[in-house]
């Protein structure tokens, strides 16, 4: 009868666990990307590219993007690196 007892209590933390988990992603997923508006240009067609190499935080961390790097506004959820680059370009630069 132990046995049992435990395997339910370690099977109710795990799902208190990974519900726990879950909803921490979903607000990280939430969060917009942490850029500079003097790192990117908007280009006449709407999109945005790097003026120098940069770093971005996104809620998957941090990442670089380089000069040449076109961002558009993302379709269907889409993202950049798990980042809504161009979107919260257009929130915070336009």
């Amino acid at each position: 009868m132990r046995p049992r007892i435990s395997f339910l209590l370690a099977a109710l933390t795990a799902s208190v666990i990974c519900v726990a988990t879950a909803a921490e992603m979903g607000s990280a997923l939430a969060k917009p990307a942490g850029v500079s508006c003097a790192d990117f240009r908007r280009k006449a067609d709407g999109s945005w590219t790097p003026v120098r190499r940069s770093v971005v935080v996104g809620p998957r961390g941090a990442f670089a993007v380089e000069p040449g790097e076109v961002f558009y506004i993302q379709v269907q959820g889409t993202t950049n690196y798990g980042a809504k680059i161009a979107e919260t370009l257009n929130q915070r630069c336009r």
